[in-house]
């Protein structure tokens, strides 16, 4: 019976140590399992409103005006599909301008056709073209625009909802005029930025569609470009941003409505958005050496409380 005791009490330390030493490792392999988890995750670091809060070209005190949103995603990592050495930004441009009922006042629908917005420190451009020289912010300078399918680079944003109208701002144009609001650096849009196209091809009320701008880069980080872009846009008087919407079939008051309207909105101060935190999840082994940890630890308290513990320490 004694060996018998010695040996219980040898297993309840084994298997405490093997238990915490699992629950020691907890912190690496769950790591390693955060670490597995997809590369990409569309994490903006501002986003702004659209609004006639702010500026729009309609004067009309009964018309009813769109809404829109951009949101500036920096990166400088070549996880997420952006090229090696590069600095990419990943501009979500979204329609947000809800639906009024049938015959009621509001908007029934609209087509938001373009977004323009300038780079601060812009060098100056030679008007409509790529060259000389390029679109740069210091030394960082345009090399490419991707209006993304969710195809092309791969599965970055096909199941995003900010893109749920893949491709529809194919168009890059620079040093785009969108009177009266001042020319823009840059403008995403279906054509041209005034959008001469066909506006069913815009976005739709509650569309969106994410557009990706390559930039060489000068080894500034992407969270720094983030913020000089971010600090550029305080400044809604100047009015930095923009977009563009045709086809607005609102009405004043129920059976009191217009078709084929059209709209421009200035953009307002950036909103800072907070990337969410790394959170480690817990692997399944480790877990297990938690739980015997725990386990054997607390059975020892059990023994060690008992009356012939306590017999035993006196003696």
């Amino acid at each position: 019976m004694f060996l018998s005791r010695r040996f219980n009490r040898g297993s309840s330390l084994l298997r405490g140590a093997f238990g915490l030493f699992c629950f020691a490792a907890l912190p690496i392999a769950s790591t390693a399992a955060h670490a597995a988890s997809p590369p990409y995750a569309y994490t903006p670091q501002f986003q702004l409103d659209l609004s006639a809060d702010f500026f729009s070209s309609e004067t009309d005190p009964d018309f009813q005006h769109p809404s829109g949103q951009l949101s500036f995603a920096f990166y400088d990592l070549t996880a997420n599909g952006c090229p090696a050495g590069m600095t990419c930004l990943d501009l979500a441009v979204s329609n947000t301008t809800p639906t009024a009922a049938a015959n009621t006042t509001g908007v029934q629908s609209s087509r938001m056709v373009s977004a323009g917005f300038d780079i601060p420190g812009l060098f100056d451009l030679v008007s409509g073209t790529y060259s000389p020289p390029p679109p740069a912010f210091a030394d960082l300078q345009l090399t490419t625009y991707i209006a993304n399918t969710g195809a092309s680079p791969g599965d970055l944003y096909a199941a995003n909802p900010l893109n749920n109208r893949p491709g529809a701002f194919a168009n890059l144009e620079v040093n785009a005029a969108l009177p009266p609001l001042p020319d823009f650096d840059l403008c995403p849009g279906i054509s041209n930025c005034l959008s001469s196209g066909s506006p069913n091809s815009g976005l739709a009320n509650g569309d969106s569609t994410i557009v990706r701008l390559v930039f060489s880069s000068d080894g500034t980080s992407a969270s720094s470009i983030a913020d000089a872009f971010a600090s550029y846009y305080e400044d809604v008087a100047a009015r930095h941003t923009a977009g563009r919407w045709k086809a607005i079939d609102y009405c004043r008051a129920p059976g009191d409505c217009v078709e084929g309207a059209s709209d421009k909105l200035a953009g307002g101060p950036p909103d800072p958005l907070s990337p969410p935190e790394d959170t480690p999840v817990p692997a399944p082994i480790p877990l297990l050496g938690a739980a015997m940890a725990f386990r054997s630890t607390r059975r020892l308290r059990q023994r060690l409380a008992s009356p012939a513990a306590q017999r035993r320490s006196v003696a």
